[in-house]
């Protein structure tokens, strides 16, 4: 099992939580904190990813503010999800700039969401509390048991 169908797994766990089944109920809580120690690692790393660019896409955004035409109210004034800009040279200079400034927070970024990936490919080492079939619910779909595949026993 690769760490990327952690994901899927702790889905399909957390629908059948509801299952009247005490045996499989407690394998559910068991394997489910362990999927979900681990993907709260994988998220942790995403989000990290993330954080390279966010100074970059607030201060874009100020620039964009500063540079559109504004309505009656002070408002920027938006077309096609676009800010309607006054002074496009000055805008694109300044926005230029700001690119520049913040390139290496895209490096950063890039290679992050690439070691992220990589790390989704890797395997998952997690010993999961194995079930036996005689405790599995009686009313499992194949697309379930495929997926619990790697907690039954």
């Amino acid at each position: 099992m690769l760490k990327k169908d952690l994901f899927r797994l702790q889905q399909t766990l957390n629908h059948l939580k509801d299952v009247p089944n005490t045996k499989f109920a407690y394998a559910l809580i068991k394997n489910l904190k362990k999927i979900d120690a681990e993907i709260g690692i994988l998220n942790e790393l995403k989000q990290a990813n993330k954080t390279a660019t966010l100074e970059y896409e607030k201060k874009r955004i100020d620039l964009c503010t500063k540079h559109a035409e504004k309505d009656e109210m002070g408002t920027p004034i938006i077309e096609n999800n676009n800010y309607k800009i006054l002074d496009v040279d000055t805008f694109t200079k300044e926005l230029e700039d700001l690119r520049n400034a913040h390139s290496g927070d895209f490096d950063k970024q890039l290679k992050g969401e690439a070691e992220y990936i990589n790390l989704l490919k890797e395997k998952c080492d997690i010993d999961f509390y194995k079930i036996k079939p005689k405790d599995l619910p009686d009313n499992l779909t194949a697309l379930q048991l495929e997926i619990l595949e790697p907690l039954i026993d």
